[in-house]
């Protein structure tokens, strides 16, 4: 089931890090899903999603428009984003 709220009401991601460019969400990845953590940051970057700010302001229908964007994708970003809710300090290094 799609949800139809932006991904800011599911994560609270402090704000001193919305700013931070999309490629950031890599730091959070572990060894074997650094690729795909990648391909997604590739694919959010090309549809001028920026920032992690930008991402958060996004629901999953509008991400699963971008094209190329998978479920596997939509996947992977979420976990990315609960770790980086879950430990903000990894990507104040």
């Amino acid at each position: 089931m799609i949800n139809d709220n932006p991904l800011k009401h599911s994560f609270r991601i402090p704000s001193d890090l919305l700013n931070l460019w999309i490629r950031n969400i890599e730091k959070v990845a572990v060894d074997k899903e650094w690729r795909y953590a990648n391909k997604t940051a590739e694919k959010l970057m090309r549809a001028e999603v920026q920032t992690i700010g930008a991402c958060l302001e996004l629901n999953e229908e509008e991400l699963m428009r971008i094209r190329n964007f998978e479920q596997r994708d939509f996947l992977t970003l979420i976990g990315l984003l609960r770790r980086i809710e879950e430990n903000p300090n990894v990507l104040r290094k």
